[in-house]
């Protein structure tokens, strides 16, 4: 028996120099660039720059909760391993970031650490972040600490064993993060898709959504912005590929840009957390928006197929068209082409020729409004089907709008509207 009891000792051993070395490697920090205020002097323009940042980051969507000054923090993000408070980000001492320096500032977004070196949890997508240049990072805590204080203290996070193990954080790092510092050192770029890419991949963090993860929320660097389930596990954020199932391929750079700054586009409207993110992005200007759009289009195909939950029944196909004439047919057209900034189109429509189809479902169940911007004021608005129409009612609108017309989709089936009905 001793040589088992070697062998096990061995593998102790091998366990615990694979721990360190992965400790090591997640608690590691990028390179620090210094400030670009060494004066710790911010300038009206720096300061200005920082807001704008700030609001097409939607850094005001996470950190203020209803009805709470903006940035006191407190906004519940729920995901399968817990629930998540933002913190307050505003100039208090004690519950804010008023005692922060630049340089804390600038770790917490680039390496995803606090000032007394705590590891944050990945909901603060610091993975994205770590994308942005140092005078960004600058300009976002000048603007910070323009704001007025608030002493409101956000809860701490409801998380589930062994989930609230903050140590093991390390590991995840590990397994999914390095610090961007070929990027950090990087000089701005005049190249419109180069300044694109530094916009999605940073201060935007689209790919926090765009990009599928695995089992432990890690983000899947092999499939970038190839579409992924949400944290809430119930809408699905799209791909952003060159794909014609599920991506941009149908799609023009002004398509995009419309999207972005309206909350609609000839390939339908925006629904879901979209809606919120929005509520930053639409301030994008000009130049940016086009960079961005100039980008996502300058993506190649990834080779991705739009989801079929079986082949089309003939029945709930036949169902379908009669509840489309029904009930649909008055906003979306008899042709499914809608009405130009009113309903939109269902030919084509992203939503419902999607890799997924949560989301096309939810909007027939629960309907609801598309995001109100600046330059579209008053939405349009659909009305729920949920309490009067049956599974296999919404499965047969679903079965038929994703094969009509130039959409060629698959069929949906009973047990998937049930399942996307009982989500809660």
């Amino acid at each position: 028996m001793k040589w088992l009891s070697k062998v096990f000792a061995s593998i102790v051993i091998v366990a615990l120099l694979v721990a360190g070395t992965m400790y090591w490697l997640g608690s590691r920090d990028g390179t620090l660039v210094a400030s670009s205020m060494p004066d710790g002097d911010a300038s009206d323009a720096i300061i200005a720059r920082g807001k704008y940042l700030a609001q097409i980051g939607n850094c005001v969507g996470c950190h203020t909760a209803v009805d709470t000054p903006e940035f006191s923090g407190g906004s519940a993000l729920k995901t399968e391993f817990g629930t998540f408070f933002a913190p307050n980000i505003t100039p208090d001492p004690q519950h804010g970031i008023g005692r922060w320096t630049a340089d804390d500032f600038w770790h917490a977004l680039h390496n995803g650490k606090r000032p007394n070196g705590a590891l944050l949890y990945p909901a603060f997508p610091y993975q994205s972040y770590s994308h942005l240049s140092r005078a960004d990072t600058d300009a976002i805590f000048s603007y910070l600490k323009t704001l007025p204080a608030s002493d409101r203290q956000a809860p701490p996070h409801d998380l589930q064993a062994p989930f609230n193990m903050r140590f093991l954080l390390a590991f995840w790092r590990a397994l999914y993060f390095r610090p961007a510092d070929a990027v950090a050192h990087t000089e701005e770029s005049d190249d419109p898709i180069v300044r694109g890419r530094h916009l999605v991949e940073g201060v935007a963090h689209c790919a926090e959504c765009h990009t599928p993860r695995g089992s432990l929320g890690g983000m899947d660097q092999n499939r970038p912005l190839q579409g992924g389930k949400m944290p809430d596990g119930i809408w699905y954020a799209p791909a952003l590929t060159g794909d014609q199932d599920g991506g941009l391929d149908a799609w023009s750079t002004q398509d995009i840009a419309d999207l972005l700054l309206t909350g609609g586009s000839v390939h339908g409207f925006v629904v879901g957390p979209m809606s919120e993110a929005l509520r930053g992005v639409q301030y994008l200007n000009q130049r940016d928006v086009s960079d961005i759009a100039l980008y996502l289009k300058s993506l190649p195909a990834a080779g991705l197929k739009t989801e079929s939950s079986g082949n089309v029944n003939d029945t709930l196909y036949s169902m379908g068209r009669e509840i489309y004439g029904q009930y649909c047919a008055a906003c979306h057209q008899a042709d499914g082409k809608g009405v130009p900034q009113a309903w939109p189109a269902l030919d084509g429509n992203s939503l419902v020729k999607g890799q997924d189809v949560t989301g096309l479902l939810r909007v027939i169940m629960d309907g609801g409004f598309t995001p109100t911007t600046a330059k579209t004021p008053q939405p349009y608005g659909m009305p729920p089907f949920r309490h009067f129409l049956n599974d296999m009612q919404i499965a047969a609108a679903a079965t038929y709008i994703r094969n009509t017309w130039g959409n060629k989709s698959g069929g949906v089936d009973q047990r998937r509207v049930n399942r996307v009905r009982n989500i809660d």
